[in-house]
């Protein structure tokens, strides 16, 4: 019963983050974004064993939950996450972008640490794939996903202040794209019958992780 209702539980806070003026407000507050930077110091210093809270490594998927989630319902552009560094009014999640990414990628140096401990995205699909005994098998070329993703972003972080480009990505407001929230929904309820579906064929701050952990394995063996 508790995993039901931790499920029910953001996707109430989902819901309400999607409609909830406040909860915007918040979102691109300084003290927000000063709160989501000090977690990520502490986050670097966890993961290195200099010294561990645990009570507070708990709440790290709740305080980034509403970082990470907003671009999804608000974004500037008609693909969330990518283009941050073009956008004329930042949220928290673009603001910290250059320190977060670094700072995900620099704990997962241990075991993928960011991943599987603090990332809320993958926190709530953990806890959907527990809901569910059936599994959808999934086609091992679709790990070439990830690699393709990074791709894009690097080329796309260059060419996006070209005007044709713009046309293509830019949605010139802040609003909810339909395409987005469509994926997004399929994305959610497949996680029910696809552990960590985002993380392992979409995500590249997940792919990075994997590939670190691999050399590791391969240069400690």
């Amino acid at each position: 019963m508790k995993k039901e209702s931790n499920v029910i539980m953001v996707i109430l806070f989902i819901f309400l983050i999607s409609a909830s003026f406040f909860l915007y407000d918040l979102s691109i507050s300084h003290l927000y974004v000063y709160i989501l930077l000090i977690l990520l110091l502490l986050g670097i210093f966890f993961v290195l064993e200099i010294k561990r809270i645990k009570q507070l490594e708990c709440l790290y998927p709740f305080v980034f939950l509403l970082s990470l989630i907003y671009p999804l319902f608000k974004c500037y552009f008609k693909v969330p996450y990518f283009f941050c560094h073009s956008c004329p009014r930042k949220c928290s999640f673009g603001i910290l972008r250059p320190y977060s990414i670094p700072a995900f990628v620099t704990m997962n140096l241990n075991n993928r640490h960011w991943c599987f401990n603090y990332c809320p995205f993958g926190k709530l699909q953990d806890e959907q794939s527990k809901l569910c005994r059936k599994r959808l098998r999934v086609p091992r070329f679709f790990l070439v996903l990830p690699i393709i993703i990074l791709i894009f972003i690097t080329l796309f972080y260059f060419l996006i202040k070209k005007e044709s480009i713009n046309d293509f990505f830019f949605q010139y407001s802040y609003k909810t794209s339909t395409v987005v929230a469509v994926i997004s929904l399929i994305i959610f309820l497949l996680a029910f019958i696809i552990p960590r579906i985002f993380c392992n064929y979409l995500c590249p701050v997940g792919l990075i992780g994997k590939i670190t952990m691999k050399l590791e394995k391969k240069w400690l063996n």
